[in-house]
């Protein structure tokens, strides 16, 4: 009789800059041969996961969260002999913030109102005035 072996992999996300852990982070991991996804994961509110029912292959995980450039830690190795890693603390650093943010529009050429309509005469080129030709 064979017995399925499983592994498990644990870890906890945290912000670089502060340590302060990163709930709802996403850890997902894939297969390091193909990057096919395996399965997985929502961080708990201490910044921790858990993925379970590993089988033994080399895999790769890919961290993120909203905001933060993601992170990726190659060669983690579950094998029936060594069926848990702990890939520790992983830190990950904010990503580009905008400074400012800049609105731009443009106002409607004709605007419908209830008993008229009303023309913007900006936008007709009519009325931006040209040269008169002989």
């Amino acid at each position: 009789m064979s017995q399925c072996i499983t592994g498990q992999i644990t870890g906890t996300i945290v912000d670089v800059n502060t340590n302060e852990p990163l709930e709802y982070a996403t850890a997902a991991l894939y297969t390091q041969k193909d990057s096919v996804l395996v399965t997985g994961v929502i961080t708990s509110q201490e910044g921790g996961f858990v993925l379970n029912n590993i089988s033994p292959e080399t895999y790769y995980l890919e961290v993120s969260f909203l905001g933060y450039t993601p992170k990726i830690t190659s060669n983690i190795v579950i094998t029936k002999s060594n069926p848990v890693y702990d890939i520790g603390v992983v830190g990950l650093i904010l990503g580009n913030q905008l400074n400012e943010v800049v609105i731009q529009g443009e106002r409607a050429t004709v605007i419908h109102k209830i008993d008229r309509q009303v023309f913007d005469p900006k936008k007709f080129q009519n009325s931006q005035g040209g040269k008169l030709l002989l």
